[in-house]
Parts: structure tokens; C-alpha cells; sequence
């Protein structure tokens, strides 16, 4: 099977071969891209399989050397360093197993008279295949790891819970040659037995690699991760639109989660901090 992937074209910036394109010297390497020409290129066999180009494009001629005051502006103060360590390690430990909390709304009856009430369903999952599971924000829907072994004073096992924040699904459609050697894609969360060479979601060679070796694969043989030492996994990124403001240089877009203690504490663990001076 031969992987191929598609690449923009650039005109050369600093560093690489001037050409016409070039209006301003040190305009950055992606500013003026070379609009309706793209590669294909088979990286198996390293040669390029096709080139598309569908004419020719204007390209702006405005600068967008950033270096140049004209164009960036007077430079805004720089950021204090920020250090946090901490020198003895963590203070816990957590052994545990996975779940998942997804949020619904509770039954009419006596006790929800008034429909407006939820409740929290937890699934505990016992095997790799069922724990492949996507983001759902319309039932909350979150990721704990949490310790069986160990219940607080409230009936509580103590677990970290994985809160997603923005995330997205793959254009890619599931046939395609890069969604199958990129399987990490085909779920958001994964939890999968501990194995020392499983440690890259996309597999040690994920574009040289001959068949699929990566987290979707290492799921299918539905290992047992109930009371098992797990890893989970938890794939977020984010679909780019360009904007105006990206120009010449893209600022910050934003995916992530957060980890949150459940059941670690009996009460708000902040209580005791002191107040500011």
C-alpha cells in the first residue's frame, strides 16, 4: 500500500531561492502562497505522483516582512517569565480503570415533576473496543480514570476526569489511505492495555510504516483494561478557516482539556488557602 500526501506550494523565503513572487526580500516562508498548484507525493516511494495546477493566480505585492516597523507597528511591551516547578514530584498517586460520564435528563415523575432535573450515567468499560469512544456535548460527555481499590468518606472512588473543550472531527473520510494509517483519528477517546511500544498514537513510522500501526490497530485485538495498568488517550485538534488575521503570521487558535480531580477531595480543596495580603 502506498501513502501519499498532498502538499501546498510555498514561494521560497528567507533561507531559499529568490523568485519573482518575491516583492519584499525578507517576507516570511508563508505569506504569499502559489495559489491553484498542489503536489501529490507518494512517500513510499518518494516521487511525486501527480502535480495539479489549475492556472495561473495574482499574488499581492504588499510586504509582509514583520521585521519592518512600517509593517508591524511599534512592538507592544514583553511578557514577565512565569516559572512554576515542583520539587518533590506530585503529591498522589492514581492506579485505576476507565469510564465515562455522560449527562441526561432525569425521567418525569414524582420526583422531577417539573422536568428539570439531569443525572449523571456513568459506563465503566472492560474492554479496548468499547472504550474507542467520540466527544458529545450535548450529554456532557466526559473521561475518568479512577481507582476501584479505593472509596472516600462520601462513597467516592477518587479519579481524574478528562473535560474536553473545542474539538472537531476528521474531514477525511474513513476509506482514505491517510485516515488509515492515522486511525487515531477515528475516535477522540482510546484506552488501551500498557504495552512499552505502544507509545506514539500514530505508531513508531506513521508515513513509512507498511501496514497500519497505530492506536486504531492496537485496539482490535480488545484486550482486557478492567483492573489492568491502562493508557488512556485522548486526540483533539481543530479545523482551520483562514482569516484576515492570520496574515502574514497566524496568533494563537486554541484545542485542549482540562484534568480535573472527582472524588479526590471531600470538600473544595482551596478552603484552607490563605487570603491575599
Amino acid at each position: 500500500m502506498a501513502l501519499v500526501a498532498s502538499l501546498a506550494v510555498w514561494a521560497a523565503g528567507i533561507g531559499g531561492i529568490a523568485t519573482p513572487a518575491r516583492a519584499h526580500p525578507l517576507d516570511p516562508l508563508y505569506a504569499p502562497p502559489i495559489e491553484g498548484v498542489e503536489a501529490i507525493v507518494d512517500l513510499t516511494k518518494s516521487r511525486i505522483a501527480r502535480v495539479i495546477d489549475t492556472g495561473p493566480r495574482a499574488i499581492s505585492r504588499e510586504s509582509t516582512d514583520f521585521f519592518d516597523g512600517r509593517v508591524r507597528g511599534s512592538s507592544r511591551p514583553a511578557l514577565k517569565p512565569l516559572v512554576t516547578v515542583q520539587p518533590d514530584g506530585p503529591s498522589f498517586t492514581i492506579e485505576g480503570n476507565d469510564k465515562e460520564i455522560n449527562g441526561r435528563a432525569a425521567a418525569a415523575g414524582k420526583d422531577n415533576n417539573f422536568q428539570n432535573a439531569f443525572q449523571a450515567v456513568q459506563t465503566v468499560f472492560g474492554r479496548e473496543r468499547e472504550a474507542a469512544r467520540d466527544v458529545n456535548p450535548a450529554s456532557r460527555r466526559v473521561r475518568a480514570v479512577f481507582n476501584p481499590g479505593v472509596k472516600t468518606a462520601l462513597g467516592h472512588n477518587p479519579a481524574y476526569v478528562l473535560e474536553p473543550e473545542g474539538n472537531t472531527w476528521p474531514f477525511l473520510p474513513p476509506q482514505s489511505v491517510v485516515r488509515k494509517f492515522a486511525g487515531f483519528l477515528d475516535h477522540h477517546f482510546f484506552a488501551t492495555r500498557f504495552h512499552p511500544r505502544e507509545m506514539n498514537a500514530a505508531g513508531p513510522y506513521a508515513s513509512h510504516a507498511a501496514k497500519p500501526d497505530n492506536l486504531a490497530a492496537w485496539s482490535m485485538d480488545n484486550e482486557p483494561i478492567l483492573n489492568e495498568d491502562v493508557v488512556a488517550w485522548y486526540t483533539f485538534g481543530l479545523t482551520h478557516t483562514p482569516r484576515p488575521e492570520d496574515y502574514p503570521v497566524m496568533p494563537t487558535a486554541r484545542a485542549g482539556f482540562k484534568l480535573v480531580p472527582h472524588g479526590i477531595f471531600t470538600r473544595n480543596p482551596s478552603l484552607d488557602v490563605p487570603a491575599p495580603q
